[in-house]
């Protein structure tokens, strides 16, 4: 929560909210650190009966299908991937929605209660980066961005050209992973990755759009655990189910034992 005062991303509240935000930590251990990230459950009821969630409208999808986003990556020599950083914070909320994004904190329980409201930073356009116009669009889901290029040149024009489109609203990229060299050279230790391809088993294996990739060999990789038990038409439907395949590259595998 601190983080989210330095930043400027919540402040306290100058008038009542209308709707307080339940939040709770969820713990990640990454390389060697435990990560903390904060969940807002917008969903939860208030005393009204209905939640945030109720009130607002539902639009259209507006993500690209991430099976597209990973087959798109497939024609391409070169690749990179990285993560935009607080995408969601970086988005401002209108003056007059920020009632309803209220949340009660203190940083010991010796701490009176107080009030804060949410809020975010400015959002621009950057509309001189040609080679990457599209991007966002067609080879990005939500927060993750999957970028290729057939020549070195343009995976590293690429690479400046997102960078500065993102900077234009307030954005950042880490966890840059890439099955090019020079792409990974150019960036910091700590904005990149953990170290590409350990066993799909580890937690810290390397994962891009849910599906383990390894971009030494530029190979998607799958895992499931198998239960050692006598197998049965319900366990073997069970085990198939396990898979996460949104390419459908394992359709031919799980065929059989699906019928």
């Amino acid at each position: 929560m601190d983080d989210y005062r330095s930043l400027g991303h919540m402040k306290l509240a100058a008038e009542p909210g209308k709707y307080f935000i339940p939040h709770h930590p969820v713990v990640k251990r990454c390389k060697e650190e435990l990560k903390i990230r904060v969940v807002f459950d917008a969903s939860a009821t208030s005393s009204s009966g209905v939640s945030l969630n109720d009130c607002l409208v539902t639009g259209p999808k507006l993500q690209t299908e991430i099976g597209d986003v990973l087959l798109r990556s497939r024609l391409h020599k070169f690749v990179f991937t990285a993560d935009i950083t607080k995408m969601y914070r970086q988005i401002r909320l209108h003056e007059q929605d920020r009632v309803y994004q209220h949340k009660l904190w203190r940083n010991s329980p010796s701490d009176e209660v107080q009030e804060y409201e949410l809020c975010t930073l400015n959002l621009e356009d950057g509309p001189e980066f040609p080679l990457v116009k599209d991007v966002l669009l067609v080879d990005t889901y939500v927060d993750d961005i999957f970028v290729g290029a057939d020549t070195l040149e343009d995976i590293l024009e690429a690479k400046i050209q997102i960078i500065g489109l993102l900077n234009r609203g307030g954005f950042s990229l880490k966890k840059w992973t890439s099955n090019c060299p020079e792409i990974l050279n150019t960036i910091d230790i700590e904005d990149r990755a953990m170290t590409p391809w350990i066993e799909p088993t580890k937690e810290q294996a390397v994962k891009v759009l849910g599906v383990h990739w390894d971009p030494i060999l530029d190979t998607f990789g799958y895992h499931s655990t198998i239960d050692q038990v006598t197998p049965t038409k319900r366990s073997v439907l069970s085990t198939v189910a396990r898979f996460y395949d949104p390419i459908g590259a394992l359709g031919p595998m799980v065929f059989w034992p699906s019928v």
